[in-house]
């Protein structure tokens, strides 16, 4: 836990004169980058984990919100000499915090995993209520639905029999395609 409260708890590896700043995902910490942090800075990159508001080590917002945690990423990494990661990634809610706080972070990289960088607030509740219900309904039991389960399934599979990296070879041979 940091001395000052407005600022974030990070978790850092390596020393390179280039930053990598990586935000987890709701109900995660900084311990989900555990694998992707040594290996950027194997190559030469300062990477900086955060736990966002809430989460991990980092102190509690009992008014957060989507742009209170993005103020708080942008406080405490120029609190750590970051002006402009060289990259920034971010998975489901840390993507969205990291959408947020694009704009004053100023990232020459942004990676946004699983995440909704922007909300559809303020719309008719019925009318949502209405698209969910409607959504619930379609059959996840079709054929083609199935089909590209077990696809899935084989996917992982391979992917971890050969670890990681084999997957980052074969995507990066095609193209960054599934292959």
């Amino acid at each position: 836990m940091t001395d000052d409260p407005s600022l974030l708890h990070v978790r850092e590896w390596g020393d390179g004169d280039r930053a990598a700043v990586l935000l987890h995902g709701f109900m995660g910490s900084s311990d989900s980058w555990w694998r992707v942090g040594p290996a950027l800075a194997e190559t030469g990159w300062r990477v900086l984990a955060l736990d966002l508001p809430g989460h991990g080590r980092s102190p509690r917002d009992p008014r957060l919100a989507v742009p209170r945690a993005a103020r708080a990423v942008v406080a405490t990494l120029r609190a750590r000499s970051v002006a402009a990661p060289g990259l920034a990634v971010g998975h489901s809610y840390g993507g969205v915090v990291l959408a947020a706080a694009r704009e004053e972070l100023r990232p020459a990289r942004a990676v946004l995993v699983d995440a909704v960088p922007r909300f559809r607030g303020g719309g008719d509740r019925a009318e949502l209520l209405a698209g969910y219900a409607r959504d619930r309904r379609t059959p996840s039991g079709t054929a083609t639905t199935r089909r590209s389960w077990r696809r899935s399934a084989r996917r992982c599979r391979a992917d971890r029999a050969g670890g990681p990296r084999a997957t980052v070879r074969r995507r990066a041979d095609t193209g960054g395609r599934p292959g």
